[in-house]
């Protein structure tokens, strides 16, 4: 066998040991399986509760994202409220992510002034890292913003994120924000990472709205916007239900509890859920626009009576790629 012909045979030897590596490779990466991760939105986390364990044990999940605390508007001043009570021990090997969540007047009330945004950031960062020790959480490598900011207030929300994240980092911390249908169509916020929030996609006061929870065609003209949305993002589906209460056919509000408002003669009082039709339609939605954003599957949120709605099976479904 001459010299020429040997080093040809090599070569398609190597060439057909590449394309095997990168075939391999490539059905590696299209099988890999999302970050299973849940939101705790309660103001008492109790991780030991029976049915809470026995959920985050058989779906495998990694990572909990766990709302310290809210900032609302109090005497004219952003300041925490209902902050979260932990009660017992995070399960081995699940990572608790810090949520605090900011309601849109609080952003109002920043406006175009920046030291304002830098005290309110390093206010949060630093209750937050407070929290964290005196609840013993243990370390924690990501903040979480969650924030339905409008055009109006996404000077002031940037303005507080920009200065958040650089705390963050100096803190060796990732800064993540919740990202809502409609801000798709807006800038980018400086965040690290951004989750889509698919839920509360309709109009819940419309008592002839049978799915306001989720209904991937309600956001279809935002969709649009997601390939192309340059923030990595993890997904986050809904697993809840509301009670809504109408009088006389018009919207009076949802029912956390029975002493919410006051029920009288004729009232309506309609259950709103999540289907499981309309959460996989909406999965399979967003794979095919944004297949990335699966990389990380998030439900919302870890309650008992939320987590009693589905079966295994249909967890798995959710929770597959």
């Amino acid at each position: 066998m001459n010299g020429k012909r040997l080093s040809v045979i090599c070569a398609l030897l190597l060439t057909s040991l590449l394309i095997v590596m990168l075939a391999g490779c490539g059905q590696r990466e299209s099988t890999a399986q999302p970050r299973r991760s849940v939101y705790c939105w309660q103001t008492t986390f109790t991780p030991n509760d029976s049915l809470v364990a026995a959920f985050i044990r058989h779906e495998h999940l990694t990572h909990i994202y766990l709302r310290y605390f809210d900032v609302v508007m109090t005497n004219g001043t952003p300041m925490p409220n209902a902050s979260v009570n932990v009660a017992g021990r995070v399960p081995k090997g699940v990572t608790l992510i810090p949520v605090v969540y900011i309601t849109n007047d609080c952003m109002m009330a920043i406006g175009q002034d920046h030291t304002e945004a830098k005290n309110l950031a390093e206010k949060i960062l630093q209750r937050v890292r407070q929290m964290t020790t005196t609840l013993q959480l243990g370390p924690t490598d990501e903040l979480q913003i969650d924030c339905d900011w409008t055009i109006s207030t996404r000077r002031a929300y940037f303005d507080f994120l920009s200065a958040l994240r650089d705390m963050a980092h100096e803190q060796h911390m990732q800064l993540s924000t919740t990202i809502r249908f409609h801000q798709l169509t807006q800038p980018v916020p400086p965040a690290d990472r951004g989750v889509l929030m698919a839920y509360n996609t309709g109009d819940v006061r419309d008592i002839h709205n049978r799915f306001p929870i989720l209904n991937i065609a309600d956001v279809k003209p935002y969709l649009r916007f997601l390939a192309t949305y340059k923030l990595p993002l993890s997904t986050a589906y809904p697993i809840f239900s509301w009670r809504v209460l109408f009088r006389g056919g018009h919207f009076v509000g949802i029912l956390h509890s029975d002493d919410d408002y006051p029920i009288l003669p004729g009232d309506k009082v309609l259950s709103r859920s999540a289907d499981l039709r309309h959460i996989l339609e909406a999965h399979q939605t967003i794979s095919e626009l944004r297949p990335d954003a699966h990389n990380e599957i998030i439900l919302y949120d870890l309650q008992t009576n939320n987590i009693k709605r589905f079966q295994a099976p249909d967890y798995e479904k959710i929770y597959h790629r």
